[in-house]
């Protein structure tokens, strides 16, 4: 099989230093004042529940629910405040854009509304100790030292580059109204993602997910850059930072790619490749848009066959394949990049398996988004081709083979639920969110599951500790795997198949 491309190759420095546009040379939003393209169903939608939280409290995050997860191991207590802040700071912006450039009457006073819901969520999110997710935080992984994070040695996790991400499309689609409330405010914003995100990115080195020296690989590494990069270009105005972001970044997703099996599979399973695939490709595409090169990097075995994976792994009627973390029921997928990921890849069947799976949804606000996920909101709203796009049905691959990831799924029929569907697979366990399932299989008959993977349970401090295969549906004896002498499956990555063979009529055939 093909090896991974070298994105260094495509983008190399002298190309970055060269080409890289100045902060506010490029933006990934229409202009103050322009029209954004919300139909009217959308535009009312968006208004609608942004005016319903003005003047309400914003929610609290004090420091005895972050302790909780040091405590009891409790994730959701501090999670769950954080989340909201952070979606109605989304909506708050949504809202803003739907009031500029407005044709009513009432448009001025709700923009002058919105700025300030705009304002007091930047500020909210400027004012936290920490962006950090308690389960993630160095000094509190580490109990010894303490409950609360330390705002003076930042730790660099999903949660800070989503909330950096966030602020810096606040930047973007607001900064001018905040300029005009006060300057103070957009520099606050800059100098926080500089401060908590970019300088720390920059200046270390010990970030596992960066290079795999001390975790294993796995969606972390294209989500936090897809999410630094965008906030590279949205709030960064040296030009030697930032090239030398943009370097760091292309040198960081190359370590994610070397990493890769060559067949373009996801081991976390289906349910992390909309964080892993999908923001990789995000990554490509930002990274084109940004430079105006490298274009032909999409036409790659490897990137393309990323695409195909959610293909190969959906079972039909929203039901999934759901080996290692994950539901078996697609939740917060993201059909709109899909889409564009099978259209500039040149995969036809791609894009009309992303239109199948938004149904007759909001092509723009689907009822399971995620409102402060803005920049996937903002590309679905403003990619004309994706909300014109004609209904389609699943392609419903046949059969599919993925020789490095050792998954296997066969139908009864391509292109139909009707009759049975196999998945099996092979691995190892020591996978990223690894269950201890080498030899696990599902069945679904009629595209409903009969045997199946009772997936995971609600994440708390045990599941990515020590304790892990201490949860009963981590362990293979809840996984269709046989005990020999009463002994089930422990894990570690020698825990594998001597040899991973696909069946003689699987040989060759198309994924």
């Amino acid at each position: 099989m093909p090896s991974a491309p070298s994105l260094a190759d495509w983008f190399p420095p002298g190309l970055v230093e060269a080409r890289l546009p100045a902060l506010g040379e490029w933006s990934p939003v229409p202009a103050p004042g322009e029209k954004w393209p919300f139909d009217d169903a959308t535009r009312a939608r968006v208004l609608g529940e942004a005016r319903a939280a003005l003047g309400e409290p914003w929610p609290a995050l004090p420091a005895s629910l972050f302790a909780r997860f040091a405590r009891d191991g409790d994730r959701a207590a501090y999670q769950a405040p954080w989340d909201a802040r952070r979606a109605r700071l989304g909506r708050a912006l949504l809202a803003l854009a739907a009031a500029d450039g407005a044709d009513d009457g009432a448009a001025p006073a709700a923009f002058a509304a919105f700025t300030d819901e705009v304002m007091d969520g930047v500020w909210a999110l400027c004012e936290e100790t920490s962006w950090v997710w308690p389960a993630h935080d160095f000094r509190v992984l580490d109990a010894r030292q303490g409950l609360l994070p330390d705002p003076e040695v930042p730790t660099l996790d999903l949660g800070a580059a989503t909330t950096a991400v966030l602020l810096s499309l606040a930047d973007a689609l607001a900064g001018d109204a905040l300029d005009a409330r006060d300057p103070l405010l957009r520099r606050r914003l800059r100098g926080e993602v500089w401060t908590r995100v970019l300088g720390p990115y920059l200046e270390r080195s010990e970030w596992g997910w960066y290079d795999g020296s001390t975790a294993k690989l796995n969606n972390w590494n294209p989500w936090i850059h897809s999410d630094l990069l965008l906030a590279t270009a949205l709030t960064v105005e040296d030009r030697a930072s930032r090239a030398a972001l943009v370097g760091k970044i292309v040198r960081g997703l190359d370590h994610y790619l070397a990493a890769q099996p060559a067949d373009g599979g996801c081991d976390e399973g289906p349910h992390y490749w909309w964080r892993a695939g999908a923001s990789l490709f995000e990554c490509l595409e930002l990274l084109i848009s940004l430079l105006g090169a490298g274009e032909a990097i999409l036409t790659e075995p490897l990137i393309r066959d990323t695409a195909r994976y959610p293909l190969l792994m959906h079972v039909g009627d929203g039901w999934s394949v759901n080996f290692a973390d994950g539901p078996a029921r697609l939740r917060e997928a993201a059909p709109a990049v899909l889409y564009r990921y099978g259209l500039r890849t040149g995969q036809p069947d791609v894009a009309a398996h992303a239109r199948a799976l938004r149904g007759t949804a909001d092509p723009v606000l689907p009822e399971d988004a995620t409102p402060y996920d803005l920049r996937r909101v903002l590309g679905a709203l403003l990619d004309p081709a994706w909300r014109a796009a004609e209904e389609a049905a699943l392609p419903l691959p046949g059969q599919g083979w993925l020789p490095g990831t050792q998954v296997l799924v066969a139908r009864e029929a391509e292109g139909t639920t009707r009759g049975l569907l196999l998945a099996a697979k092979g691995g190892h366990n020591d996978e990223s969110h690894n269950h201890n399932d080498v030899g696990s299989f599902l069945v679904a008959v009629d595209a409903r599951p009969l045997i199946i993977d009772v997936g995971v349970g609600t994440y708390r401090r045990e599941t990515f500790g020590r304790e892990r295969y201490g949860i009963w549906s981590m362990t293979s004896a809840y996984h269709n795997v046989p005990e020999v002498n009463g002994h089930g499956q422990p894990p570690g990555p020698g825990l594998r198949p001597r040899a991973g063979r696909a069946p003689s009529w699987l040989r060759g055939a198309p994924r």
